[in-house]
């Protein structure tokens, strides 16, 4: 029997182990069949090169996981035991994969249309992705402090499985005490639940409140995630147009829909804000059919001109609006910690529904959070932000003007961290992704966010992580490769 065997003396792994590992896939490769006989220690060792100890231990080895077996002095052989691998070809040649031939849902078959996130942003030199807040602005020292404390008087009941479905009390206290003073909301801590961020949240809302194929209503263009989400949970979406004032209230469906999803203070991707009358129009129109409406807010405490815009929520008298927060932007997307604020009919059936969704964001984030807004840190830090993304905002928007002139169809309003750009050239979309990421630079198309056909060549431009240098530097590159 001859066997292909390499070893690699200078890899840094021992010889006995590369022997195993050559041996274990030969086996498992059928390149060495069930029931033959494994060369003598010693005449192996003299075609490799090592010692017969080497061979020797491996072998050893190899009986003890199963792949072989000694039978005295006829000598080693592969196991008969060892069963036919999974990727082998059936009798027509083609190659079986076990999870073929195993029942996938249809929310199964929905994931393979899910699209997955995109290059890491760390890959690129200077990345425009929108949702990454100014990292180098955190205030790691004052977060790093206030969470050593609370891990230095932790109590057992935090090292224990989280007790309260809602949430940690001390975190929705604070919470709901942020809400009445920065987005006009009054909500008692327990109409506050903890969760990881808005998926989640949307996740929860659709399982709870959607039957089978009952309508959901979501903005477009709008967060590509929603569809998906909402999709996911059998729900049959709808979508409704925008313009320069956000959602058309009058193109919401004529016949019912059980849940509409709204950005109303600061939309994504357009950045539009929707005005009072319009507001009170949506209150209206779902009190009428008997609908929820999931308020999403995720970056409109940055506000550069003029005073916060007051959420939907604090107009809700019906108990229509389920207001979803995140810290992602204001803090960082690595809390991963978000929150919902519901009706108070529904908090029963909210924290019996969290139970079943896994466990609790780790108490002692909590707890630190909690003590993080107290300590008014939150409140002090949005504030300072404010100042440095507006300049950041203005860097951008001064070499745009000043290197694409014309060419660049720019849409700016006065929150978020993003804005909007359309390219005047003959490539397309893909073309500028590609041609810019060559040279160092992460863009997003707003592409994904359409449901049906897409604007050419728009782009979402964030300014969160990137200093004024960057924002130049970047938009010089890519006024190289966009051509006319």
């Amino acid at each position: 029997m001859s066997l292909k065997i390499k070893l690699d003396p200078s890899s840094g792994v021992l010889l006995k182990q590369q022997l195993c590992d050559e041996l274990r896939d030969a086996v498992l490769t059928r390149r060495i069949e069930p029931g033959m006989r494994l060369p003598p220690s010693r005449q192996l060792s003299e075609v490799l090169q090592i010692s017969r100890s080497t061979v020797t231990e491996a072998y050893e080895q190899l009986l003890t996981e199963g792949y072989l077996e000694s039978r005295g002095r006829n000598g080693t052989f592969v196991s008969p035991e060892i069963p036919r691998p999974l990727s082998e070809k059936n009798s027509r040649g083609k190659t079986t994969k076990s999870w073929e031939n195993r029942r996938i849902s249809a929310f199964g078959e929905q994931l393979l249309e899910c699209p997955m996130r995109g290059r890491d942003a760390n890959e690129y030199d200077i990345c425009f992705y929108p949702w990454r807040p100014a990292f180098d602005q955190f205030p790691i020292e004052q977060w790093s402090r206030v969470l050593g404390r609370c891990a230095r008087r932790v109590e057992r009941e935090a090292l224990d499985y989280a007790t309260d479905p809602l949430g940690l009390p001390a975190l929705r206290e604070a919470i709901a005490g942020y809400l009445a003073r920065a987005r006009g909301i009054t909500c008692h801590p327990d109409q506050v639940i903890v969760l990881s961020g808005y998926q989640q949240a949307l996740d929860l809302v659709a399982r709870i409140h959607l039957r089978e194929r009952e309508r959901a209503v979501v903005e477009n263009p709008g967060y590509v995630w929603s569809r998906y989400v909402l999709s996911a949970a059998g729900a049959t979406v709808v979508t409704v147009p925008l313009d320069d004032d956000g959602m058309i209230i009058e193109r919401l469906p004529e016949v019912s829909a059980r849940l509409i999803c709204v950005s109303p203070s600061h939309q994504y991707p357009t950045g539009t804000c929707l005005p009072l009358p319009r507001r009170l129009a949506l209150l209206n129109w779902a009190a009428k059919r008997n609908a929820l409406i999931l308020e999403d807010e995720h970056d409109s405490e940055f506000r550069y001109d003029g005073k916060m815009i007051p959420a939907l929520k604090s107009l809700d008298e019906q108990g229509r609006v389920i207001y979803s927060g995140t810290f992602a932007k204001v803090l960082f997307p690595g809390l991963a910690a978000g929150y919902l604020v519901l009706p108070e009919d529904l908090v029963e059936y909210y924290a019996r529904a969290r139970v079943l969704t896994g466990e609790q964001i780790p108490y002692l984030l909590q707890e630190a959070l909690a003590q993080f807004i107290r300590d008014n840190l939150l409140d002090r830090h949005i504030a300072r932000m404010k100042d440095v993304y507006k300049e950041r905002k203005r860097a951008l928007l001064d070499a745009l003007a000043s290197t694409f002139a014309e060419r660049a169809s720019v849409t700016s309003t006065d929150a978020g961290m993003h804005l909007l750009v359309q390219f005047d050239t003959r490539m397309n979309s893909q073309e500028i992704t590609a041609a810019a990421a060559s040279k160092g630079i992460g863009l997003i198309s707003t592409a994904p966010c359409y449901f049906g056909k897409a604007k050419p060549r728009e782009f979402v431009l964030g300014y969160g992580d990137l200093s004024e240098r960057q924002l130049r530097e970047g938009v010089k590159r890519l006024a190289a490769v966009i051509r006319k």
